[in-house]
């Protein structure tokens, strides 16, 4: 049978219609390599040659693959990619929650580092405030002992040399027996009156001391207790400051997360409503194109540069199919399928030598 009016005969045998509709949906025709044609309906078989030519129309003998489903297919990749993004969007927002919790806990580490050494200060403060006070205490004490000390010292020797010039005026004066003797029980009792001055002072002294010295301890415990309260609360503060900075980071992760998943799943269903537009477009399309066998065989040197040439997608696909299938009508309905006119069909049989 020649070339051409095998091209052109309606029973080749080759594709289904089955097959020829699955390729007609899945490829656009006039757009070369949009589709890799990729199972063509049935599994590569290096042995089908001539068993597919002389099934004819009846199909074949043997029982065929299940039919391969190119929307399917891409939708399945499509779904895959969208799956790899939404993971990396999960891992994204896991990350920056590791992140977040990371820094929380070096902060929340610092700040009870930094806190217990502001509580050890407070308490060096307390403590050496405290004895400073009753070093001042003791100082005080102590100069108050002294001063009393010396005061009942400088009391007996102005006694003792009273009593010692007074007698001597006494005898001076002839003057004994009982007027001698009050007069020396008068100067005693001044003495006496003198110590009880200075110790009435001292103990008044002490006391003052004291007092002074009780109430700059009260004061100083207040002031320690007061900074403590003062370093908790500023603590406290600071966790609740890091816990608010925790949330709202982990709300953020969270929130970019959910606004990439959302944008995900929008392309993601705009780009199947897509490929069901394309679907339909290229359905529509061969469905009102139509064929013509009443061309003549032409010379195939000046379209080869074209749509026929070995370098276009056309040639291209031929050449796909029939490594896959060794089969002429296969590729021969791939290309008519695909909107290549019958004689670029012969053109490009010629070129890969397929007579």
């Amino acid at each position: 049978m020649a070339l051409a009016d095998w091209v052109l005969g309606g029973s080749r045998g080759g594709l289904t219609s089955e097959q020829k509709k699955q390729i007609n949906e899945s490829y656009k025709p006039g757009s070369y390599g949009h589709s890799t044609y990729s199972g063509l309906g049935r599994k590569p078989n290096s042995s089908s040659g001539s068993g597919s030519s002389s099934g004819g129309s009846s199909g074949g003998g043997g029982a065929s693959a299940p039919a391969y489903d190119p929307y399917a297919a891409y939708q399945a990749q499509l779904q895959a990619i969208y799956e790899e993004q939404r993971r990396a969007a999960e891992e994204a927002e896991r990350r920056k929650r590791e992140a977040a919790q990371a820094a929380y806990d070096r902060n929340m580490a610092a700040l009870g580092s930094a806190y217990q050494n502001q509580l050890s200060g407070l308490k060096q403060n307390y403590e050496s405030t405290l004895g400073t006070l009753e070093n001042d205490y003791n100082l005080g004490v102590d100069g108050v002992n002294k001063q009393a000390d010396n005061a009942q010292q400088q009391a007996y020797i102005n006694y003792m040399m009273s009593k010692r010039d007074l007698g001597q005026q006494m005898s001076a004066q002839g003057l004994s027996g009982g007027a001698a003797e009050s007069t020396m029980a008068g100067l005693y009792n001044e003495y006496g009156n003198s110590r009880n001055t200075i110790d009435s002072g001292r103990n008044d002294n002490l006391a003052s001391l004291k007092n002074s010295y009780d109430s700059s301890k009260a004061s100083a415990l207040q002031s320690y207790n007061g900074q403590l309260s003062d370093a908790e609360a500023a603590k406290l503060a600071y966790e609740m400051q890091l816990e608010q900075n925790l949330a709202n980071a982990i709300a953020d992760a969270a929130s970019v997360n959910y606004d990439q998943q959302f944008t995900l799943s929008q392309d993601y269903l705009s780009q199947l409503s897509d490929i069901q537009k394309a679907q339909a477009a290229a359905a529509q399309k061969a469905a009102a194109q139509s064929y013509s066998a009443g061309n003549s065989t032409r010379s195939v040197s000046t379209r080869q540069a074209g749509v026929a040439g070995s370098g276009s997608n056309a040639y291209r696909l031929a050449q796909q199919v029939y490594s896959s299938y060794q089969n002429p009508d296969d590729v021969v309905d791939a290309l008519m399928l695909s909107g290549v006119s019958n004689q670029d069909i012969l053109d490009i049989l010629n070129q890969m030598g397929i007579n």
